[in-house]
């Protein structure tokens, strides 16, 4: 079994002696602390696969259920799995979570962000339970026992299905670059994706295939989650350096998984290696350490290089909790 997947089982393991023992003993208190970890670690186990190298969406999805069973108006498990449900053509499942997001729980809530794209998401999933409504009821025309104004049916069709569906078919990405965030359109990203060419932006794209790095006439290259979020932190910080150890701090925040200076140094190491452009657009400077007044090695985006981050509406980010 590889090591990530073994961290992630032994975890749950953990988690769920933690959970069955404070039952054993009625305590509480201590069944709640138990129960609250437990669904953390499974809306992180979500995530992880979904936003994975090779994104397994059954397995996130399942690990997202375990979250809303074991808490089932937990917002941000419910707005994971709400997405997972919209992309397998489940709308009335995909509308049911939402709203349970939405809802939230007395301590817990989405984001302003995260509420907009519920809300939006929710629109569209009500688009598509009429369509597929409406459509049965077109079916339905040869049936000779049944009559209805087809003129009716064919103007709803043709002004709410052709011009809002679209509309909403066409707004389920986010491009999040320094200056602004904004929402676009399938046909955006393609445009973006190719028309890169001039090698002034580094674009980090997440799809379902996984995440890959664009730049320039390049071939764009696939990076597995933990080069991936390394890779980020660096880019979004723009021209601020970072050291290893605030590239450290940002991944215990973003993941929940350890990582030392070590693993870290070398997955870097390997992203050198494996990015043919890396010194276009990272450079590696020393900064002062203000504890020790010693210079230690940070890395920050190249000088006139930009960066825009392209994601799926509902994805969450490393640095979004």
């Amino acid at each position: 079994m590889p090591h990530k997947l073994l961290w992630i089982y032994e975890e749950e393991k953990k988690m769920k002696a933690k959970l069955k023992e404070a039952k054993d003993m009625r305590d509480r208190e201590a069944v709640e602390f138990a129960q609250k970890a437990l669904v953390t670690l499974y809306v992180r186990f979500g995530e992880h696969f979904k936003m994975n190298a090779k994104p397994d969406p059954i397995v996130a999805e399942r690990y997202l259920k375990a979250a809303v069973i074991l808490q089932k108006d937990h917002p941000v498990a419910n707005y994971r799995l709400a997405h997972l449900l919209y992309r397998k053509k489940m709308y009335t499942d995909a509308l049911f979570h939402f709203e349970r997001a939405l809802a939230g729980s007395d301590l817990e809530g989405l984001n302003e962000s995260q509420e907009m794209i519920a809300n939006m998401f929710m629109a569209n999933c009500g688009i598509f339970i009429a369509r597929q409504a409406l459509t049965e009821l077109e079916a339905s025309n040869e049936n000779p026992y049944i009559d209805f104004d087809e003129k009716l049916v064919g103007r709803y069709r043709g002004e709410m299905l052709e011009a809002i569906g679209e509309m909403f078919d066409n707004r389920f990405y986010r491009k999040i670059a320094a200056e602004k965030e904004e929402y676009i359109s399938d046909e955006k990203v393609q445009l973006i994706l190719e028309n890169n060419w001039d090698a002034k932006q580094v674009v980090l794209c997440s799809m379902d295939d996984g995440v890959h790095l664009y730049f320039g006439k390049h071939q764009p290259i696939s990076l597995e989650p933990t080069a991936f979020r390394i890779l980020y932190f660096i880019l979004k910080a723009g021209g601020r350096p970072l050291t290893g150890g605030d590239i450290e701090d940002r991944f215990f925040e973003g993941l929940g998984q350890e990582i030392d200076l070590d693993l870290l140094r070398q997955t870097i190491n390997r992203l050198q290696r494996r990015i043919p452009f890396w010194d276009q657009i990272i450079e590696t400077v020393q900064v002062r350490n203000p504890d020790t007044n010693r210079d230690r090695r940070a890395r920050k985006l190249a000088d006139g290089i930009g960066f825009c981050m392209i994601c799926r509406a509902g994805d969450i980010l490393p640095d979004e909790g």
